[in-house]
């Protein structure tokens, strides 16, 4: 089979997040794309999803003295205005997000 040439413009920061999120997925940004165009033919749309896990949040002891500082004061002024949350909502989130 004689391959096709597709070829298109793309901003070089794009191209450079897109280049490093395929290698992190163990293929090349060549192969993603001819994956898509066989996905998109094979499902007539766009089905799929490709992500990398959420990175999670850094734990207590990965945290500067400044993460921390600047992390209890948001959480202060978060109460303070009374934006708060049930604790199960909070454990629903992020045992959804996190798998915790």
């Amino acid at each position: 089979m004689n391959g096709s040439l597709v070829s298109f413009r793309v901003d070089e920061a794009s191209k450079i997040k897109a280049t490093v999120i395929c290698e992190k997925l163990g293929i090349d940004l060549q192969t993603y794309m001819r994956m898509c165009i066989s996905r998109l033919i094979t499902e007539n749309g766009v089905p799929f999803g490709m992500k990398l896990a959420p990175e999670r949040p850094l734990a207590f002891d990965e945290l500067t003295k400044e993460q921390f500082d600047s992390a209890i004061q948001r959480a202060y002024d978060d109460i303070k205005e009374g934006k708060v949350r049930p604790v199960a909502e909070v454990e629903e989130y992020f045992n959804g997000r996190y798998g915790l």
